[in-house]
């Protein structure tokens, strides 16, 4: 039988009643979902508007007051800060501290890059800026710790930048093929782009200064964005990857040996690729790994069902202390009716057991 979360388990805001709740603890509670959707729209309008420029490629009359390069400079701060945050909005939504820091500035960031920037966009002002207001006002909802990962998380975030700034680089040039001058073949504008990611130019002419400004300033903000992220997750340590140590082994051995018989798959609670997280008093413990942010436990809690409500317990305050998702499979129609009662989540039934004779 598998176990998955309402919505009341997974984002339950301590002290609220529901409806009667006052209107504050309301919106604290849908912060993370109403913060990560903003994220996410301005930072899919951050990369529209890197595709569609419009009258940025002309000269305006505030760049008699700003330079070109400035506005050039705010144009690629955008487009690179639209990107970071459609990758941070699921962070958001799972309450991720990090998540919060990195939005926080990146959108103040965005901010001053939307006034410096030569054309200005009331949408994107006024979305920035009430980014930043619920980023404030929700900050006591985000409080959930980074997940584990593995060094190949870096390798991953650097090829998707990468593939990022190769589309926009392509995309920007095949849109506007009339501010190319002279031939273009695609190596060539391949070419432009590859040499754009670290600061210089190809073989390609430009009809205007200030489109070759911005797209080769994007394409060094997309560069080096796509050096720093990744270097940021190799340097920073990483959280312990789930592992079964030898002495939780013993002790869910012990556990087993003494209530192992009620239940057949509680023998795969010994696998080395979980972790494990006891009641307060050791008389039972729920066996996780977490897949996606999903905190996924594997069977009923091990050891004496008279101690199943302290094990759900901790495995409860770990999920909301990491911001990861509650579920379980494989739990009996005794551990799922626990599970429901003590963490309010609901049970689908998967099927049953059945012992064949073959013979």
């Amino acid at each position: 039988m598998g176990v998955v979360p309402t919505l009341e388990a997974v984002d339950r805001q301590p002290g609220s009643t529901g409806r009667r709740a006052p209107r504050h603890t309301r919106f604290l509670r849908r912060a993370p979902d109403l913060t990560a959707a903003i994220a996410a729209l301005l930072g899919a309008l951050s990369l529209v508007d890197a595709f569609l420029p419009h009258e940025r490629f002309r000269v305006h009359a505030i760049t008699r007051v700003i330079p070109v390069p400035a506005t050039a400079a705010a144009s690629a701060v955008l487009a690179v800060a639209g990107l970071l945050l459609l990758r941070v909005a699921a962070g958001l939504r799972k309450r991720k501290q990090r998540a919060w820091q990195v939005a926080m500035v990146v959108a103040l960031v965005m901010l001053v890059a939307l006034i410096v920037r030569a054309e200005r966009r009331p949408d994107e002002l006024a979305i920035t800026a009430l980014l930043i207001v619920l980023l404030i006002v929700g900050r006591s909802r985000f409080t959930a710790k980074a997940d584990p990962f593995s060094r190949w998380f870096a390798a991953r975030v650097f090829v998707q930048i990468l593939c990022a700034a190769y589309v926009y680089g392509l995309g920007i040039l095949y849109l506007y093929p009339h501010r190319i001058v002279g031939h273009r073949s695609f190596t060539l504008r391949l070419e432009e782009v590859s040499l754009g990611l670290v600061g210089t130019s190809g073989n390609l002419h430009f009809a205007s200064d200030l489109f070759a400004d911005v797209l080769h300033g994007t394409l060094l903000g997309f560069g080096l964005f796509a050096v720093a992220a990744p270097a940021l997750l190799l340097l920073r340590a990483p959280e312990p990857i789930a592992r079964l140590s030898t002495e939780d082994e013993s002790r869910l051995r012990e556990l087993l040996r003494r209530h192992g018989e009620r239940d057949s798959l509680g023998y795969f609670a010994l696998r080395r690729d979980k972790s494990v997280v006891w009641s307060a008093t050791g008389k039972a413990a729920i066996t996780y790994r977490v897949v996606h942010g999903v905190a996924l436990a594997s069977g009923d809690p091990i050891g004496d069902p008279e101690a199943w409500p302290g094990a759900i317990a901790a495995y409860r305050a770990l999920v909301e202390e990491y911001g990861w998702t509650p579920a379980v499979m494989g739990a009996s129609q005794l551990g799922a009716t626990v599970f429901k009662r003590e963490y309010g989540l609901n049970a689908l039934e998967l099927g049953d057991e059945a012992v064949l004779d073959v013979a």
